[in-house]
C-alpha cells in the first residue's frame, strides 16, 4: 500500500513554474524561478555563505564557506520535493511549484 501511495505521489503532476524555494533556519525566505539561463545567487546566512547556480532549469549548490561542502558535493535538484541542505547554515533549498508557495 505504501509502495502504491508512494509512486502516486512521486508522479504527480506539476503544472507550471517551478521555483527554488530557499528556507534558512527552517523559515521561508524567498522562491527563485528556475530558468534556463545562467544565475548565480549568494546566500548569506548568520553561519556563513552559500553560492547558488540555476541552469537549464537546476539548482546546483556551487560553493559554501561551512567546511564540510557535503552540499556541494549533492546532486543537482529540478523536481518537485528535491532538495538540497547546507545543516551548517541552516539552509536547505527545495523545488516546489507556484500553487505551493503561494501564501508563504
Amino acid at each position: 500500500m505504501a509502495l502504491v501511495l508512494a509512486l502516486i505521489f512521486w508522479q504527480k503532476p506539476f503544472e507550471g513554474q517551478l521555483y527554488a524555494c530557499v528556507y534558512i533556519d527552517g523559515e521561508f525566505v524567498e522562491a527563485i524561478p528556475l530558468q534556463k539561463e545562467l544565475e548565480t545567487i549568494e546566500m548569506k546566512t548568520q553561519y556563513g555563505t552559500n553560492t547558488l547556480l540555476i541552469l537549464d532549469d537546476k539548482v546546483y549548490m556551487d560553493e559554501t564557506d561551512c567546511g564540510y561542502e557535503q552540499c556541494i558535493n549533492s546532486a543537482s535538484i529540478s523536481r518537485p520535493y528535491q532538495s538540497i541542505v547546507c545543516a551548517p547554515h541552516g539552509l536547505v533549498i527545495t523545488i516546489e511549484d507556484k500553487k505551493s508557495i503561494e501564501g508563504k
